[in-house]
């Protein structure tokens, strides 16, 4: 079922929002998920298995509703067992992922506000002989004229 190639993996990541993008190279996943494996008894090769299914999922690759049903036959567990481990996974990894995107969204809207405001500021400011300036207009000051308003 994880028989994903090389290509497709990589265009899922081109395809990524830069949030994700960021979320993946980080290493508190792959730390996370060490942690989860030994709350839940879970062997260090299957640890790197959950890695890799949590990739797929970030990577719409998988999707969420997935997730328990996939956990359950890569590992072969008991229906409740991959419900354990699909609990686990999205208090620590997939709430934070969520908490991450959408601090990031903000960041984003934040910064194209802060863009549509300075261009408004431009756009209405006055030279002193009372023209509205453009934003691309440069304005020559004399260095040796002082203002005496």
């Amino acid at each position: 079922m994880l028989n994903y190639t090389e290509e497709k993996i990589k265009k899922a990541y081109d395809d990524s929002s830069p949030a994700i993008k960021a979320i993946l190279g980080d290493t508190w996943i792959p730390e996370s998920s060490q942690l989860i494996g030994k709350k839940l008894n879970i062997r260090i090769d299957k640890v790197g298995l959950l890695i890799k299914i949590i990739g797929f999922v970030l990577l719409d690759l998988i999707p969420i509703s997935k997730f328990t049903a996939v956990v359950e036959s890569e590992f072969g567990l008991s229906k409740s067992n991959a419900e354990d481990v699909a609990k686990e996974v999205d208090e620590h990894i997939f709430i934070k992922v969520r908490m991450k995107v959408r601090e990031y969204k903000n960041n984003e809207e934040k910064k194209q506000e802060v863009e549509v405001k300075d261009n408004s500021l431009i756009k209405g400011m006055k030279d002193s002989g009372g023209e509205i300036i453009s934003k691309n207009e440069t304005i020559e000051v004399d260095p040796y004229r002082e203002d005496l308003d």
